[in-house]
């Protein structure tokens, strides 16, 4: 029996690994495999033909042929059995096969518990990262609702500060006395100078900012 890599530098395997309980282990990089065998024969040694099959990656037999080689390489991880079956020049076929278990031992990132501990972890990241999403999303629509309440208040102070009530009081009360004194065109220019700009505090309450020309209008008025 002869071992490679994926370099497929063979080398032999010595006996006493599987002579015993005929089990030969391979690490998962290791996973080539070169036999030589022979059939016995006191006649006619080659007239001996053989038929090979590598149980759990194929377990069709070969067609039978005199090669006394069989290779595989590229084996996946698990476990199979080398079955080996021979014919003498009177054919006569073994009516056991010679029979060599083989046992590809996975890498530890390819077990089953490594898969579970992946599988895990990627759960535990996702929930935290949708954890992290809606505690972000939740925290923007903090600010916000805080952005909007401070421009609210700030509207309603740039309103405050642009109508104070005394002022709206002695605007009219000033129309009130052009009245009185019997001078209605003056008292109309100040009714226009306050209606414009009633109209211009009314139609920018929405706003904390506006071009200087309209605030140019309003201190005039």
């Amino acid at each position: 029996v002869e071992i490679s890599k994926n370099d497929l530098r063979w080398q032999h395997v010595e006996k006493e690994i599987y002579k015993n309980n005929k089990t030969l282990f391979l690490q998962y990089n290791t996973n080539n495999i070169r036999i030589n065998y022979n059939g016995i024969s006191t006649t006619y040694p080659e007239k001996v033909i053989f038929k090979t099959r590598l149980a759990g990656l194929n377990d069709n037999w070969s067609e039978p042929t005199s090669e006394r080689l069989y290779t595989q390489t590229n084996i996946p991880n698990g476990e199979y059995f080398f079955e080996l079956l021979a014919c003498n020049a009177n054919g006569i076929w073994t009516k056991l096969p010679y029979r060599l278990k083989i046992i590809i031992i996975p890498a530890f990132w390819q077990t089953w518990w490594f898969f579970t501990i992946i599988i895990i972890i990627s759960i535990a990241l996702i929930s935290i990262s949708i954890n992290l999403y809606f505690r972000k999303r939740k925290q923007n629509e903090e600010k916000k609702a805080r952005i909007e309440k401070k421009l609210i208040n700030l509207q309603l102070s740039t309103l405050n500060a642009q109508l104070d009530p005394h002022f709206v009081f002695n605007a009219i009360n000033a129309i009130g006395v052009e009245v009185q004194i019997n001078n209605p065109a003056k008292a109309y220019n100040h009714f226009v100078k306050i209606s414009n700009l009633l109209r211009s505090s009314l139609k920018n309450t929405d706003q904390i900012s506006r071009l200087l020309k309209h605030e140019i209008d309003f201190v005039t008025n």
